[in-house]
């Protein structure tokens, strides 16, 4: 008799072990998949960013490359699959 109580908790303990295993697995998985879905955030435009293209683009400000950027990002980013 005692052979079968000893023999039931050591399964019991074994299917236990069985579920916090798989339960550590897939707490892991869900981790690994909200860290490397995060979303790119492109650096913001500045004084820095106007001064290069100001050669091409005279008299080019920081508040027209920031609607620019805007206006990109809503009507053709996703058109030409860019990741901004």
């Amino acid at each position: 008799m005692n052979y079968w109580i000893l023999s039931s908790l050591a399964e019991i303990i074994r299917l236990n072990l069985n579920i916090i295993k798989n339960y550590l697995i897939v707490t892991a998985m869900i981790i690994l998949a909200s860290c490397s879905a995060a979303k790119f955030v492109p650096p913001s435009l500045t004084h820095a960013d106007a001064d290069r293209l100001s050669a091409s683009y005279p008299g080019l400000t920081v508040g027209e490359l920031n609607e620019g950027k805007i206006r990109y990002e809503t009507y053709c980013a996703l058109r030409h699959l860019s990741r901004t």
